[in-house]
């Protein structure tokens, strides 16, 4: 690679699952930096733009300079070029660029996101009336559940895993970085199993559920059977509603797997369905299923 050089990048971008506003971009840009500084360079944004053409898309120019390089008359030269850029066309709609951008930015969170703010009060309720002070979350951008948790009285301790997003682990900390009760993990398999509730408001169905976060909660399972009798937890899931009829059924089938290797004749664990709420967003419907699950004595 030249000292200094010119990488375009042009993607298309699913915008209905956004933890906030712009989100895709932060994915671009931060994955290109992470590449560029392990090749020893700097990759830094000198345009960039989002649109519709057919899909939504997004164009990305960087300047990938090598650490320590001195800088390249041509390639100041195209970066001065976009000062003027020619028309956009006809067939582009919903434009937007930009000249810089800011990873640090305060986040605005997307339209994609108010399903969480329908279900937020009632996650809060279901904790605080079952008295969980111990939570792992994940919440798409973290800007609905999170709080209502944090306000439950006797203000919960809270592991959000951000289901290996580290753009999203990133700006949480540096959000909460002066709340001892928050802790953040970008690693699913990082996140604690030894808590009381697990709130997982996922983007998927059941398929996406197991791959993601089925070893955390059968981990978590069985640690609530290895507290014994008068042990209990609670669960929350969101999901599209074309799998949250299998919901029930595959927490059942769960709760038996973690029994039977357990291999105990002395507890068993039972699962109630304590909450469910259909969840409206534009056209598309998700479902919040709360399941209380209790360790009681066999016989």
């Amino acid at each position: 690679m030249a000292d200094t050089t010119i990488l375009g990048v042009l993607l298309n971008a699913d915008r209905t699952k956004l933890c906030w506003q712009c989100a895709e971009i932060d994915w671009i840009v931060s994955g290109v930096q992470q590449v560029a500084q392990s090749h020893g360079a700097h990759a830094d944004p000198i345009f960039l733009s989002r649109y519709t053409v057919g899909c939504a898309q997004v164009a990305i120019l960087f300047r990938v300079t090598r650490i320590g390089a001195a800088s390249d008359a041509a390639v100041d030269s195209a970066h001065s070029a976009l000062a003027s850029l020619p028309a956009v066309p006809e067939t582009v709609s919903n434009f937007e660029s930009w000249h810089s951008w800011d990873l640090q930015r305060v986040k605005v969170p997307d339209a994609s996101a108010l399903k969480y703010r329908q279900i937020s009060d009632t996650v809060a309720s279901v904790l605080e009336k079952a008295g969980c002070r111990s939570v792992v979350l994940h919440e798409n951008g973290f800007f609905h559940a999170l709080p209502a948790i944090l306000a439950v009285d006797g203000t919960p301790t809270v592991t959000c895993c951000t289901d290996e997003d580290l753009v999203q682990a990133i700006d949480l900390r540096r959000r909460h970085s002066s709340q001892r009760n928050v802790t953040v993990c970008h690693r699913n398999a990082d996140a604690s199993s030894s808590v009381q509730a697990l709130v997982l408001l996922i983007e998927g169905g059941k398929a996406s559920f197991e791959k993601s976060w089925g070893a955390l909660r059968d981990r978590w399972l069985a640690e609530l059977q290895g507290n014994g009798p008068g042990a209990s937890g609670v669960a929350c899931f969101l999901i599209d509603s074309a799998s949250a009829e299998d919901m029930h059924a595959a927490m059942e089938r769960a709760v038996e797997m973690v029994q039977f290797a357990a291999n105990t004749a002395t507890t068993r664990m039972y699962v109630e369905v304590v909450e469910t709420i259909p969840v409206w967003r534009c056209s598309r419907q998700s479902t919040f299923v709360a399941f209380r699950i209790s360790v009681e004595e066999c016989g």
